[in-house]
């Protein structure tokens, strides 16, 4: 009997360097790099089912719990339909969004059978322990364009509850590492570290490296992504409440579950980074040349006004240089 693979997780606070971390800890023939594949801390996902049956239950908020947890595995597992090549038509067109409408398709590309072949059965199996049955009925909420369908199931025992979820994770970790012939799966969400002390209620075996990065830099990148604030007061209070509730989870965990490591030292010395992420995670790490760059260290000068770089300085708390 083989030995199960490693998990290792990537997050940070969005722009902080994941992409580029992933890029190089998958290098190693002997590692799954897994791509962003979002059930796990998406809304509807595993840690949003989990934490709402534990915190409060009825038949009805069961109901949605499930449905939305149905909808968000079938579209991540959908094929691109006619209607999402037309959308991406819209994009190179420069029409993605019309008075305020996002024209995308929910989780357009993602087909996360190309690398979890039985992506589609783990999930049937993961529905049917999950639901009791199902009863003709509707309640206050139902509009007359709804199914009078309704599932039934829980409250669940918490070890039980996180013996189904954890165990679909790491189905599809098996899969994915089995498909790509690995023995160690690594996956990239930014949101990881926001949940990391609930998720490792239900894959305790996971361990998290968080990248962190001059928030200044972070700051005005987020600035440029269209899931972020664009404005600069804005995008500096995101990023701090991202920081709070990374340091309170933090608080929750043993400090051999999670490691941080800096972007800046990671392009800096690559060799010394990963080696220290290697020894932590158990995982290979290949061999250079690693082809970094420092071009994107300190961004913050030439992208700001001094009036900007002033007030960021004083919205992040952090030294004006």
């Amino acid at each position: 009997m083989t030995d199960a693979p490693t998990i290792t997780l990537i997050g940070g606070s969005g722009r902080s360097g994941t992409t580029l971390l992933r890029r190089l800890l998958g290098r190693h023939e002997a590692v799954c790099e897994s791509p962003e594949w979002r059930v796990p801390v998406d809304p509807g996902g595993l840690v949003d089912f989990y934490t709402g049956e534990m915190g409060a239950w009825s038949p009805l908020l069961f109901d949605a719990r499930l449905q939305a947890l149905r909808r968000l595995l079938q579209a991540v597992s959908a094929k691109p339909g006619w209607l999402h090549w037309y959308r991406r038509a819209l994009h190179a067109s420069g029409l993605a969004k019309v008075r305020g409408r996002n024209l995308d398709v929910a989780y357009g590309q993602m087909v996360v059978t190309r690398f979890c072949p039985n992506f589609e059965e783990l999930t049937q199996q993961l529905l049917t322990r999950l639901e009791a049955f199902r009863y003709h009925a509707v309640w206050a909420g139902s509009s007359f364009l709804d199914d009078d369908l309704l599932a039934f199931g829980g409250p669940f025992d918490e070890s039980e509850l996180r013996g189904l979820l954890g165990g679909f994770f790491r189905g599809v970790v098996s899969s994915a590492t089995a498909h790509a012939g690995a023995q160690h799966y690594i996956e990239k969400n930014t949101w990881y570290p926001l949940v990391f002390d609930r998720f490792l209620e239900l894959v305790p075996e996971a361990r998290l490296v968080v990248i962190r990065r001059d928030p200044r830099d972070v700051v005005c990148s987020l600035m440029e992504q269209r899931w972020a604030p664009s404005e600069l007061d804005a995008a500096a209070y995101y990023y701090n409440k991202l920081d709070q509730r990374w340091t309170y989870v933090r608080k929750q965990l043993t400090t051999d579950v999670y490691l941080e490591v800096e972007y800046e030292e990671l392009v800096e010395n690559p060799e010394i980074v990963l080696a220290s992420i290697g020894e932590f995670a158990s995982i290979p790490i290949a061999q250079g040349p690693y082809g970094l760059s420092t071009k994107s260290i300190g961004r913050w000068r030439n992208n700001l006004t001094p009036t900007q770089i002033e007030r960021l300085g004083t919205l992040l708390a952090v030294d004006k240089e």
